[in-house]
């Protein structure tokens, strides 16, 4: 749930809402059908672009494709579905740091414990992103915009490894 509304409803426990609280949920809900419609449009789009991510990292990093991991396709494709549908989620809640709390700073080691490098983490999540920017229009991109480049920060973030697997 977005914080602000969160803190709102907590805070007016045991009393009616003030007319700015009110307003604040006004102002929420309103653009709430929006938030809803580009979840649609991502939701339709997913396994195209998840696939299409996939063959591009797979252009760019071969070995890792057919030397390292048989199931790197399949589990790619699972993990950036996770990834999107998290930041889905916050953008419906207008929440920066849903995703983060809940999915990326758990996936971050798990990707770190596997030695996977920034810079792969970078361009999987950055050719996500670029790829749903097409796709979408304007107006809906930017609303998913802040929370598709958290997942680039937090997922390339994490420490350059010993022994890189890709």
């Amino acid at each position: 749930m977005n914080p602000a509304i969160t803190k709102i409803l907590d805070d007016s426990a045991a009393r009616y809402l003030t007319e700015g609280e009110k307003k604040a949920l006004l102002d929420f809900a309103e653009i709430l059908p929006r938030r809803l419609q580009v979840s649609d449009m991502i939701q339709k789009m997913e396994d195209s672009v998840l696939r299409k991510t996939v063959e591009m990292v797979r252009a760019a990093y071969p070995d890792f494709f057919t030397k390292y991991h048989d199931m790197a396709s399949e589990r790619g494709i699972r993990d950036m579905g996770h990834v999107l549908r998290y930041s889905v989620l916050a953008m419906i809640c207008d929440d920066d740091q849903l995703q983060e709390d809940r999915l990326l700073t758990w996936l971050a080691r798990i990707f770190a414990g596997l030695n996977f490098t920034p810079e792969f983490n970078r361009e999987v999540y950055t050719t996500l992103r670029d790829l749903i920017q097409q796709q979408l229009p304007e107006d809906a991109y930017a609303m998913m915009e802040p929370y598709l480049n958290t997942n680039i920060e937090v997922l390339a973030g994490i420490p350059e490894p010993y022994t890189p697997m890709v």
